[in-house]
């Protein structure tokens, strides 16, 4: 028998899991992999970053950014320019598809997450909202620098 933070771990890995799958059968359609989205949209509302600072806002290593900016500038999603102030360093931007790419993902995404609390009332939603909360502050701690 599963103790009830068993119970709720399990139920918690159970909804990533169609969460993610959702998003992902979504994405397809747009010929988009799962993380890419997420760097498309922080672009598309912050403009043009470097690697380290896309890195930072998607809670990522710069490795791993410096890989689907690859990807997404061979789609021709993004683009990428020297940054005037700093010869060192690359500043990314959207192209004009991936703007585009960027707000069907988040309308598409958007529309998923809405699906997921279906029948939610605003308390329950509040609710919810405070016990994520609460649960982050447990955890982050752990893995602040």
């Amino acid at each position: 028998m599963l103790s009830k933070i068993e119970e709720i771990s399990l139920l918690q890995r159970q909804f990533l899991t169609y969460h993610r799958l959702n998003h992902q059968k979504f994405l397809e359609g747009l010929g988009l992999y799962y993380g890419q989205p997420m760097m498309l949209m922080c672009l598309a509302d912050n403009g043009e970053l470097s690697q380290k600072e896309l890195a930072r806002f998607l809670h990522t290593s710069s490795a791993a950014v410096a890989v689907s900016v690859k990807r997404l500038e061979k789609k021709g999603l993004l683009k990428k320019r020297v940054d005037k102030e700093d010869m060192r360093f690359n500043k990314i931007a959207l192209t004009e598809e991936g703007a585009k790419k960027a707000a069907a993902a988040k309308k598409g995404m958007g529309a998923v997450d809405k699906r997921c609390f279906d029948g939610f009332s605003e308390e329950e939603l509040d609710a919810l909202v405070r016990f994520y909360e609460r649960m982050i502050k447990n955890l982050e701690s752990e893995v602040k620098e």
